[in-house]
């Protein structure tokens, strides 16, 4: 099991319900979501002007890791996200 932080970008509360659904789906455990709040993109993203930004900590199997980006990429849950390993130094 390896940690990362992740960043997410959603329409609203709602979406965030559905992603923190989703990450079950894959035994993913969260801790530590931190809300940035709704800002303006400076481009808009598939016809979208804003969404809210959360950064969280993710709790994973390296080989589900994949397959939750995968389904992250073609579900219509987020707007962009952004997965990093944490390492410990």
């Amino acid at each position: 099991m390896n940690t990362y932080e992740c960043t997410i970008v959603v329409d609203g509360p709602k979406q965030l319900e559905e992603f923190k659904t989703l990450m079950t789906e894959f035994s993913v455990k969260l801790s530590g979501e931190k809300p940035w709040g709704k800002r303006l993109f400076t481009y808009p993203i598939g016809k979208k002007e804003s969404g809210e930004y959360y950064t969280m900590k993710l709790t994973i199997n390296s080989s589900k890791l994949a397959a939750m980006r995968q389904k992250l990429e073609y579900s219509n849950i987020v707007i962009r996200s952004l997965i990093i390993l944490e390492e410990n130094l």
